[in-house]
Order: C-alpha cells, then sequence, then structure tokens
C-alpha cells in the first residue's frame, strides 16, 4: 500500500517512508527519430509539443482508471513516464488503455513518422519515498531498474510483467498473458516474465496487406507469379475480406497496371541477370578443381624416383607454368645440389614462390626452416613462425592416413610447435604437436597429450 503521501510533508526536514506498490515504465518506441525530424524540420520547441503528446496519452489512459485509484509520478523521461501505482490491477487497466489509445491513433495515420507506438514494463515490489529538504520527493528500489529492464525487452503493443505482478492480477487480465519466459537484461541479467500482447482490429477503413498463402504442391503459374510480385505490389482490400491467392480463378485478384509494369521490370530484370548468375555458379562450381599442367606430374614422377639430372629441365619448365609443387622440389634440388650446383638463395626464392604465390603448404615449411636456421637469408623467427603457420593451417580438415593428400604439412605444424614450446606457450604448443602426431613424429603424440602405437613400415 502506498502510504507516503508527499503533499503532507513539509519542512526542511529529510523524510523518508516505505512503501509497496506496482512500477509502470512507459517508452515511446521511435521517439529520438520523430524528435529529429521535428528539430530539423522546424526547431527544438516543436520536441516540446511530441512530450505534450505521450502526457497526453498517459492523462487520457489515467481517466479509464477508478476514481479511488492511487498513482504516483516517479520520474518524466521525455520519450515517456514512470509511474507507481497502489494496486497491480490498476496498473494493467492504464497499460493496456496506453495501447487501446495508441492504436486509435495510428489508425487515422498515413506517415509511420506520424503513428505513435509503446513499450511498456511493469514490476512490483517493495521501494522508498523521501522527501528531499528542496521539496523533491524521490523513490528508490531494484522494482525500478526491474521494470526499466522489462521495458527495454518488449517491443511495440507490448506489456512485459514480472512474476509478483502477474500474481496480484485479476483472473480475466492473467488470461491476457501468456507463459513464463525468460528475457534477458544488460549484460547478464535475466528476467523471469509474462508478455501480454494487446492486439486491436483494424478499422473498416485501414487498409491492410493481404499476404497469400499457399501450398508448394498446389501452386498453379498465376500463383507463383503473384507471390514473386508481392513485394513490388500491396494489395490493398477491405479487412473482413481475405482471399487467397490460389482461390478460384472468378475470385482472384486481378493486377492493375502498376502491378503489370512491376511484372514486366521484374522479367527484365531476371532476363539481364541471368547470364552473371551464371557465371558465377560456374565458378564457384569449378573454382576447387585443381588446374593440370602439362608436364608437371612426369617432372615430379622423377624427382621421386630420384632422377634428379633428368628431373631439374622437366622441373623448370613445370615451375614457370606456376606449379607449386614443382617449384618446390626445384628448391630441393637447388639447395642439397642433386643434379645441379648447390645455390641456397636460388631455393630459397623457390619455396618463397611455391608458399607465398602457389600456396604450396609443403614449401612453406621449407621457407619456415631458412628463416629460423639463418645463413644465406637473415634469422627471423616471427617470419619462421608465419611460414609455419601458413604450412599448418587450423581452419582446413585433413585424412588420417598420411597418403600425402593432406591440406596442411605435418612437419610444418611440428616445427610451429616447438617455436610455441620454446616461447613457453604450452597450450598452442600441444595443439600443434597434436596436428603433427604421427609416424614420422611419434613423440609428438605424446607431446599433444595422446598415446598412439604406430607400427609403420619404411
Amino acid at each position: 500500500m502506498i502510504s507516503f503521501d508527499p503533499s503532507e510533508e513539509s519542512g526542511p526536514q529529510i523524510t523518508v517512508a516505505m512503501t509497496r506498490g506496482t512500477i509502470v515504465v512507459i517508452d515511446m518506441v521511435g521517439f529520438s527519430n520523430v524528435a529529429r525530424v521535428l528539430e530539423e524540420s522546424l526547431d527544438a520547441h516543436s520536441v516540446i509539443g511530441l512530450s505534450r503528446q505521450i502526457q497526453a496519452f498517459v492523462d487520457r489512459a489515467l481517466t479509464q482508471l477508478p476514481e479511488e485509484h492511487v498513482h504516483r509520478v516517479v520520474a518524466r523521461t521525455g520519450d515517456g513516464v514512470i509511474l507507481l501505482f497502489e494496486k497491480a490491477e490498476d496498473a494493467h487497466c492504464f497499460a493496456f488503455h496506453i495501447h487501446v489509445f495508441a492504436s486509435e491513433h495510428n489508425v487515422q495515420r498515413n506517415e509511420s513518422l506520424a503513428e505513435r507506438r509503446f513499450r511498456i514494463g511493469m514490476a512490483t515490489g517493495d521501494l522508498s519515498a523521501s522527501r528531499a529538504q528542496d521539496g523533491q520527493v524521490e523513490y528508490a528500489g531494484i522494482i525500478i531498474a526491474n521494470a526499466v529492464r522489462l521495458e527495454g525487452a518488449g517491443v511495440a503493443g507490448e506489456i512485459l510483467v514480472d512474476r509478483n505482478t502477474f500474481s496480484a492480477l485479476s483472473v480475466d487480465s492473467k488470461r491476457l498473458y501468456g507463459e513464463e519466459e525468460t528475457v534477458k537484461g544488460k549484460r547478464a541479467e535475466t528476467f523471469i516474465a509474462r508478455r501480454c500482447r494487446v492486439k486491436i482490429p483494424s478499422q473498416e477503413n485501414k487498409p491492410v496487406i493481404v499476404r497469400p498463402k499457399f501450398n508448394w504442391r498446389t501452386l498453379s503459374a498465376s500463383g507463383a507469379l503473384a507471390i514473386a510480385t508481392a513485394p513490388l505490389k500491396r494489395i490493398v482490400l477491405p479487412a473482413e475480406s481475405k482471399p487467397s491467392v490460389l482461390a478460384t480463378p472468378d475470385k482472384r485478384k486481378r493486377f492493375s497496371l502498376r502491378g503489370r509494369l512491376a511484372l514486366g521490370c521484374l522479367g527484365l530484370f531476371v532476363v539481364v541477370l541471368s547470364p552473371f548468375v551464371a557465371g558465377i555458379a560456374i565458378h564457384l562450381l569449378t573454382r576447387n578443381k585443381p588446374v593440370v599442367i602439362p608436364g608437371a606430374q612426369a617432372a615430379v614422377d622423377l624427382y621421386r624416383q630420384k632422377r634428379f639430372s633428368a628431373a631439374f629441365p622437366a622441373l623448370e619448365s613445370a615451375c614457370a607454368l606456376d606449379s607449386g609443387e614443382a617449384c618446390k622440389d626445384l628448391g630441393d634440388l637447388y639447395k642439397n645440389g642433386w643434379g645441379v650446383g648447390s645455390d641456397e638463395a636460388r631455393a630459397f626464392k623457390l619455396y618463397f614462390m611455391a608458399c607465398k604465390t602457389y600456396q604450396y603448404v609443403w614449401s612453406c615449411t621449407a621457407l619456415g626452416n631458412f628463416y629460423e636456421q639463418g645463413g644465406s637469408v637473415p634469422q627471423d623467427y616471427q617470419k619462421a613462425k608465419d611460414a609455419y603457420l601458413a604450412a599448418c593451417p587450423l581452419s582446413v580438415r585433413f585424412d588420417m592416413d598420411f597418403s600425402g593428400g593432406d591440406a596442411r604439412d605435418r612437419e610444418g605444424c611440428y616445427q610451429i610447435a616447438k617455436l610455441f614450446q620454446r616461447e613457453h606457450d604450452d597450450s598452442k604448443a600441444r595443439e600443434y604437436f597434436l596436428l603433427s602426431c604421427g609416424p614420422f613424429h611419434p613423440d609428438a603424440c605424446d607431446l599433444g597429450g595422446e598415446k598412439h602405437h604406430w607400427s609403420v613400415q619404411f
């Protein structure tokens, strides 16, 4: 019960009283947008008229309450108001009529900026009321914040109430609310609330947009055309008449001239756009298919057979044709002096081109070795790490049969794991050791936290 009456207190002292009631928070949706248009079109004084219009909705809703009801104004927020009611039923009645009067206002408006929509939150509990020395009455209590959070969690035309408010409502009022749900506040806050959606039937002179109902199995050609052009053409009918697009021919809504023009423009747009769509589809279907480079496979086969003298000219030709694998193998020949004079600078350039230009991951491991060891190039651990990461990307999937067709190089995974281990980043090191776990690095399995027993013949 609201036992504190500010009008009864006077004097310079500070008076504090405890009370219990229902807080109602009202907020106009889109207030800032409307206020900005008014101020830019007219002046700042015009925004006062908008606030007065909101107050008029509040005053009119209060007239629908019993004469013996008790309420207090907690705060005026410009785009709304915060009120304290003694009874939760009076608070519900007030909030319900706010939406009713707003709907009546909107029916007579054609511009969206002229419509007024509200969100309302209500919470019931204890709070304190105090009169300061300047005569101002201040209210404090967690239920004010709860009501504000509930208002923020709603949408236009809704009332959100907490559990205490719902339990204090009459049976008839409770029927208007849905089941309990959990709504989010700021940060990690959650509230148990019920939601009332105020549905006001449109007046007969209010246009409605008929949304076609259809069944894909029985969809006719004309029905498909009507559905395709629905966003371009508003079908305006009386509220009591709601025919389906798939109705019998004599009951269908015929297209106006504007509808026919829209349909023609849509058809022209489809005809012009279809070649581009087809090209994009072909590109997406073929972009992941490997490009066959003439002579590349034969050159790689000669390298694997260790016929280095014969492989050298073939690898040079395949590398010139943009084969990343051939460039990497050619770099191996130059680095180790197999079938050609040793040239680490040339090998480095070939590894760099195969890794950076052709994204051949196995060459990235060799490139990382150059940066890590130094010598022909300056030692650079960061560049080595970048190269190893390129050889062992985390975002790709690979098989576990060690057949050589993986999308990452396990040797690169092993090397980057060792770098992370050197930097004492144990979490990253374990992750990459696990990726390099296999018959070539059985110790990586233990370092990655997995136990494996490999029986691989070499």
